[in-house]
């Protein structure tokens, strides 16, 4: 994984699915995997298994995501590789636009972008590729187990991208969730991106004032370089 900036550098964490995408990527690709699976038959029944299992109550949600990733990985190698890169491009089309070209299109207001989200790595390098992003935090596979880079853990791990680099910056998150609550408590400014209610209740409740897309851009970026 690219190493960030040094740590005077301005610092821009986005996360993914509901901010810079305006869907869910995971649901994304568990949809775009049962439409194309068919192709190879031992993978959607090992596709299609957990997804059942789940709709029938027999698995939680973190137990259908990891038997998910560890069906992919399974059969990766088997899978068409136009199907395997076309996904990133895919999923892309459901990206933000003007709020992309707000943060993304001007690269001096901030030296360092980072994308930091809960979606499995398996396409997360890639779709932050097509964002021009080369810091990417992601669920990975730590040791042979699945770790979910949610909240406190999310936050954690961005920490590390700065140990024996000098001590982390002060940054600046774009979020549209209160489970970026931990790393938004270590944040200079947050920007929302179209919150539910519940998420702006509990920013309200841990004493964080974020401000909102769009009409907090302005104040977003100038408050980024004071």
């Amino acid at each position: 994984m690219p190493k960030p900036a040094d740590s005077g550098s301005r610092v821009l964490i986005c996360d993914l699915d509901g901010t810079l995408l305006a869907v869910n990527s995971f649901k994304v690709w568990v949809l775009y995997w049962l439409f194309w699976g068919w192709l190879r038959p031992g993978f959607f029944l090992a596709w299609s298994r957990p997804i059942v299992l789940r709709l029938i109550g027999q698995l939680n949600r973190w137990e259908m995501k990891v038997a998910l990733l560890d069906s992919y990985c399974a059969f990766e190698s088997q899978l068409p590789d136009v199907l395997r890169r076309g996904f990133p491009r895919f999923v892309f089309l459901f990206r933000r636009r003007r709020l992309c070209r707000v943060l993304l299109g001007y690269p001096y207001q901030f030296q360092t972008r980072i994308l930091a989200t809960a979606a499995p790595r398996l396409y997360a390098d890639a779709v932050a590729r097509s964002f021009g992003i080369k810091a990417v935090v992601a669920s990975d596979r730590e040791r042979g187990v699945w770790v979910e880079t949610m909240g406190e853990e999310k936050w954690r791990t961005v920490r590390s991208l700065w140990e024996g680099n000098g001590s982390m910056p002060e940054c600046c998150l774009v979020t549209d969730h209160y489970e970026d609550l931990p790393l938004s408590m270590r944040c200079r400014v947050t920007m929302l991106v179209r919150p539910n209610k519940i998420t702006l209740q509990r920013f309200e409740e841990a004493g964080i004032t974020p401000l909102e897309w769009p009409q907090g851009i302005r104040r977003f970026l100038e408050d980024s370089i004071e």
